[in-house]
């Protein structure tokens, strides 16, 4: 069965860490698995830097949906709900993927 889209679906919640973005993103990026799509939800930044990094984001396979400060609840759930298999990234200041990290993660 080959996959012509993307089967991981990396969210990472962005709340006033616009400084960390790229870092998360680029190692997402730097994996050795590439079916992957990345999700950055906004949730409702209220930081002047965050805004306007987010505002204009362009990266490969980089999508940003902007929403009120709700919580991410419900913003990740409606991601969730559209994905075959999602993988959260609960906070951009730790994450340090190991770049086959995707590869390992799918074999099980």
């Amino acid at each position: 069965m080959s996959h012509s889209g993307p089967i991981v679906s990396v969210i990472i919640p962005c709340y006033n860490q616009g400084l960390y973005l790229d870092e998360a993103v680029e190692s997402i990026l730097n994996q050795t698995f590439q079916q992957f799509e990345i999700i950055v939800i906004n949730d409702g930044s209220t930081d002047e830097e965050t805004i306007r990094i987010l505002q204009n984001y362009q990266r490969p396979t980089v999508r940003v949906i902007h929403t009120e400060n709700r919580g991410l609840l419900l913003p990740v759930m409606r991601v969730f709900s559209r994905r075959v298999v999602s993988t959260l990234c609960p906070s951009m200041r730790t994450i340090a993927f190991s770049p086959p990290i995707w590869k390992r993660l799918l074999q099980f």
